[in-house]
């Protein structure tokens, strides 16, 4: 995603691939959030269910549709 390929990825992660990935996602522009509930107590930047990154243009739209499914 960083290198400009992918628009959109979503995946179930461990919480140091949350934090690397998401990390490197964000500073190369994407958005990130979580498709399911982030259970409280645990911080949204190590929770790896369900996790959606994307690019800005098509955050929001993918982020409703896989919203919409669960």
């Amino acid at each position: 995603m960083a290198s400009g390929r992918l628009d959109a990825h979503i995946e179930s992660l461990a919480p140091w691939d949350v934090a690397a990935a998401g990390l490197i996602a964000r500073e190369a522009g994407a958005i990130t959030g979580h498709v399911g509930v982030v259970p409280s107590g645990y911080p949204p930047d190590l929770y790896g269910e369900e996790i959606v990154c994307a690019n800005p243009a098509i955050f929001e739209e993918l982020f409703s549709l896989l919203r919409s499914r669960i």
